[in-house]
């Protein structure tokens, strides 16, 4: 935080014991001085994690996200300030994503997997993909991302051909050639339904 002393303090001996020439200086310095305070706070200002209202407008205008969604939602089409906020971290990180699928699991992982549980990303090998979502999507966001096309990782070329959830919650999707939390065969695996 800037303050006026920085500025008296550099006053020579021979002035600075005069009141006058002090006060005059200050007079002039304080107007400085309130503009470099002014300025250390926007960088709080415009933080993602603390603007509110019309700062996070115009955060989400400088990534390419509106808080009013392409169509209703649950009868909503205007995200509130937590909402929106995720849905900015999400942009951002969209935006500087390096096109590949790891690059996917760690976006979500970062974002949203700590409210909306992990994904499966089914690449086919043949230009498509799917995204399962291993928790049944409930709540606002999660809807809005998926059903306005705001979920837009995927490598160039390569479409989404849908988003799915495992018929059972909870379970792995069932699948062949792997063994692991996310897929599973007979008997273990659930079938992937789409959402």
């Amino acid at each position: 935080m800037a303050s006026i002393d920085t500025y008296l303090a550099v006053i020579t001996s021979e002035h600075n014991a005069k009141p006058n020439f002090v006060a005059m200086v200050s007079v002039f310095c304080q107007a400085s001085v309130d503009q470099q305070n002014l300025l250390e706070t926007f960088s709080t200002l415009f933080d993602v994690d603390f603007a509110v209202g019309d700062q996070l407008d115009k955060i989400g205008e400088r990534v390419g996200v509106s808080r009013h969604l392409n169509r209703m939602v649950l009868g909503v089409d205007t995200l509130d300030d937590p909402t929106y906020r995720v849905l900015i971290k999400l942009f951002i990180a969209e935006n500087t994503w390096d096109g590949t699928v790891p690059g996917i699991y760690n976006i979500w992982n970062a974002i949203l997997a700590s409210t909306y549980g992990p994904i499966l990303v089914d690449d086919f090998q043949d230009m498509t993909m799917a995204i399962v979502l291993m928790v049944p999507p409930v709540g606002l966001l999660i809807l809005a991302i998926l059903t306005n096309g705001y979920f837009l990782m995927r490598p160039a070329g390569v479409g989404i051909i849908g988003f799915f959830t495992p018929s059972v919650p909870g379970d792995p999707v069932f699948g062949f050639d792997a063994e692991n939390a996310s897929i599973s065969g007979f008997d273990v695996g659930a079938w992937a339904i789409p959402i």
